[in-house]
């Protein structure tokens, strides 16, 4: 454990670059228990990030048995705050529950100048990257016969309405979890829908494929000259895009986690520490500074247009085997 005089002894990573990995699972909860683990003489009473005691094994029983996770540490100075409180709010900053509330402002116990990290995490720098687009293989077809047994050419008029869905998935492999559930706002890629009105909640914690969907609406109409004695096939049909590409996104974690030493450490029991300190060196490659990435694979696969073709069949053929298409009858439809 560390003892040392220093007031500034704390985890950092040597050489760390910012360079995100393919697959991480950042616990923000554990990553400041162990921090706290190794930093604190004599063992730690209280490790809060804003959710609850970390050091209590009834209220976190997964930690208890856990190793903690082998952070890379140097003797650099970084930002650790003493606390020099009166006890004036009347609570209990070694065993109570020290992230208090007023309001909708979340603050240590005794000091409302330091707000409890995990209330105020936030999503920031949504990317996509290496943005794909490709013609589906699912395109939506409606297939129509119309029959004329008598001498002369018959007209006909085709309507028609459909609503189809648009679907987008995202499935992370580098996750963030602050201790609770906590869901993003996320945009879908311009290519897939340049209003940018396709919105969901995506949560920063599960691996699982999480898929959002929306509706539009198509029609068709279309006139048709019938020739004598010969059947017209039409089809109408809606063309699908696929969009691929890499999603990623920033979690910050503000303000400070809050860890009690059972014996004075660096001359003070008390210390209020900001993400910086604990979460690169836990993560390095996911996290620096006071975020940490969540990133994945993401697909979309939505409608894109529409249109009519008309083929000439031997009458009452409704196979499709003797159709050929008439000239020039392919007719784009308005959404």
């Amino acid at each position: 454990m560390k003892s040392t005089a220093a007031v500034a002894a704390a985890f950092v990573l040597s050489g760390y670059a910012p360079t995100a990995v393919t697959s991480e699972q950042v616990d923000v909860s554990f990553a400041f228990l162990s921090y706290t683990q190794d930093y604190c003489s004599g063992g730690v009473a209280n490790a809060d990030v804003g959710n609850g005691n970390l050091a209590s094994s009834a209220e976190f029983p997964q930690y208890a048995s856990r190793p903690p996770l082998n952070m890379s540490h140097s003797d650099e100075p970084l930002n650790l705050v003493p606390a020099n409180g009166d006890g004036a709010m009347g609570c209990d900053e070694k065993s109570g529950d020290t992230c208090q509330q007023t309001g909708s402002t979340y603050y240590w116990c005794n000091y409302d100048q330091y707000l409890c990290m995990t209330k105020y995490a936030s999503n920031t720098n949504e990317v996509y990257s290496n943005v794909a687009t490709q013609t589906s293989d699912n395109d939506w077809v409606f297939t129509q016969f119309y029959d004329n047994g008598l001498d002369v050419d018959q007209t006909s008029k085709f309507t028609r309405s459909e609503s189809k869905t648009d679907s987008a998935s995202w499935s992370l492999s580098s996750t963030v979890d602050v201790g609770y559930e906590l869901d993003i706002t996320v945009k879908v890629p311009l290519e897939f829908d340049s209003t940018e009105k396709f919105t969901t909640e995506l949560s920063t914690t599960t691996t699982s494929t999480e898929t959002s969907t929306s509706t539009q609406s198509w029609s068709a109409e279309q006139d048709i000259t019938i020739p004598a004695q010969s059947t017209v096939k039409l089809t109408w049909i809606i063309t699908k895009e696929t969009v691929t590409g890499d999603y990623s996104a920033d979690v910050n974690m503000p303000y400070y986690a809050k860890v009690w030493c059972n014996s004075q450490t660096n001359d003070h029991y008390e210390w209020f520490v900001p993400a910086e300190n604990f979460l690169p060196a836990a993560y390095p490659g996911t996290c620096t500074g006071s975020t940490c990435s969540i990133s994945g694979p993401f697909t979309g696969i939505k409608g894109v247009g529409s249109f009519v073709t008309l083929q000439q069949c031997d009458l009452g053929d409704h196979t499709g085997d003797s159709c050929t298409q008439i000239p020039g009858a392919v007719y784009p439809q308005a959404q």
